[in-house]
């Protein structure tokens, strides 16, 4: 499970990669934030905790081999399995600062965020996801799911 987890994180990074200014210098390149809802508590919190485990081991590996301009922060929110409260924590989240990516899990949760994603304009990274279509076609929707 953890490699499947690291595979999406690494796809995750290469997206961020493939979206670098290649203009800004590198002493302005700072921690690019990244917003994961997951369930960290409720029915699904094994598997929270396994991405949480996972994405941080993905991270240490990366900062290791990387070239260290390039940084990455993960910032857990707990969407207790539950469609609505993951909906609360996307709303509350500060606008204004630069996480214009979200990983979500679970099928009903990331659901529940496609349209608010795609209205914010950020990118939605749907992992532990089985249920196809569920972006309608939105540009800011991506599926990771290394199993269907």
């Amino acid at each position: 499970m953890k490699r499947i987890i690291f595979i999406a994180f690494a796809f995750t990074f290469g997206l961020l990669s493939a979206c670098d200014r290649q203009d800004v210098p590198d002493k302005e390149i700072g921690k690019n934030k990244i917003l994961v809802i997951a369930p960290l508590t409720g029915p699904g919190a094994a598997l929270g905790e396994s991405s949480r485990t996972g994405m941080a081991m993905a991270i240490e590996d990366l900062d290791q081999g990387g070239t260290g301009k390039r940084k990455l922060e993960l910032i857990f929110k707990d969407s207790k399995t539950d469609p609505k409260t993951a909906v609360s924590v996307f709303a509350s989240r500060n606008l204004y600062s630069d996480e214009r990516i979200v990983i979500s899990e679970m099928s009903g949760v990331t659901r529940a965020l496609a349209e608010p994603a795609r209205q914010a304009k950020v990118l939605l990274v749907a992992t532990l996801v089985g249920a196809p279509q569920l972006g309608g076609g939105s540009p800011y929707f991506v599926r990771v799911n290394v199993m269907s």
